[in-house]
């Protein structure tokens, strides 16, 4: 939290001058996201996170997308199924390795950077970053050790788990439960011990 005397306090908290001369334009800073302060922020000087939420989020509430959480739920609904898509292919021979890994990599990739840059997205940001982290370290394993290839397409799989996560957060029906239940039990109790 700020103090009294800290950056965020005081009459003209939220601007800046661009020009630094007396009765220069000055320009209003975006708002920062409410309650949001970046877990990083004390390596790198960094009090609050700046995005342009309202004027983003007005463009997509009639899309029912009315905060970060949200949108980086959709943009996992809409990903996710590329990275499921690339496990089945690869499975059954369809896909070349350097494709799919390409395809879960830059997946990874870009969800982690949403993350680090926008923590309030997820409720546990420190912990997504060392899953993702970690899985960009071990599908990379293959490259130095071919012999574990097969094993990546099942161990992604649960991204398809993930993805019912997702929509049941969403939408809370009974049909998105069963998939959600079915693949959690499917892929984490009978396809990993297996």
């Amino acid at each position: 939290s700020h103090s009294a005397s800290g950056p965020m306090s005081g009459p003209g908290a939220g601007a800046s001058s661009e020009s630094g001369g007396a009765g220069g334009p000055t320009k209003s800073m975006p708002k920062p996201i409410a309650g949001v302060k970046s877990f990083w922020a004390s390596s790198v000087g960094l009090s609050e996170l700046y995005f342009p939420t309202e004027e983003l989020y007005s463009l997509l509430r009639p899309l029912g997308i009315k905060d970060s959480a949200r949108l980086h739920d959709v943009f996992n609904l809409v990903t996710l199924p590329f990275i499921v898509a690339a496990c089945a292919a690869y499975s059954a021979d369809r896909m070349a390795w350097a494709p799919f890994i390409a395809t879960a990599y830059a997946y990874f990739a870009t969800d982690l950077l949403w993350v680090v840059v926008n923590p309030a997205c997820v409720k546990s940001p420190s912990v997504i970053i060392g899953h993702h982290l970690l899985t960009m370290v071990y599908i990379l394993l293959p490259i130095f050790h071919p012999e574990l290839r097969t094993y990546v397409a099942p161990a992604l799989s649960v991204e398809l788990n993930t993805f019912f996560l997702i929509l049941r957060r969403l939408y809370h029906v009974p049909p998105v439960s069963v998939c959600f239940y079915v693949t959690w039990i499917g892929i984490r109790l009978v396809l990993y011990p297996y």
